[in-house]
């Protein structure tokens, strides 16, 4: 999916972040996450909201502690504003 399709959504995320008071990164890479999903059926996708990680999906991973919260309170302000620009009506099927 090309990345000027979730441009919005990543604007969004990183005037939330400023408030907060960090900066977030667009990286746009080819892989395997579930986001990967979405975005193929032309879904505005972020992905990486987590908190930070290292040596993912080993025995060695770990998470950065101190980036727990502040990632939790920007995937919440993301989804307190999409909620008040979505406009009403059932959500749209994939596929369809």
């Amino acid at each position: 999916m090309a990345a000027d399709r979730s441009a919005p959504v990543f604007a969004m995320a990183a005037s939330l972040a400023h408030t907060a008071g960090w900066t977030p990164f667009g990286v746009a890479e080819m892989g395997g996450s579930d986001g990967s999903f979405v975005a193929d059926q032309g879904t505005p996708t972020l992905d990486g909201l987590g908190p930070v990680a290292f040596d993912q999906c080993s025995s060695r991973e770990t998470v950065e502690i101190a980036t727990i919260i502040p990632r939790t309170a920007l995937l919440a302000g993301l989804i307190t504003q999409a909620g008040a620009v979505t406009t009403a009506g059932p959500p749209k099927r994939l596929g369809s």
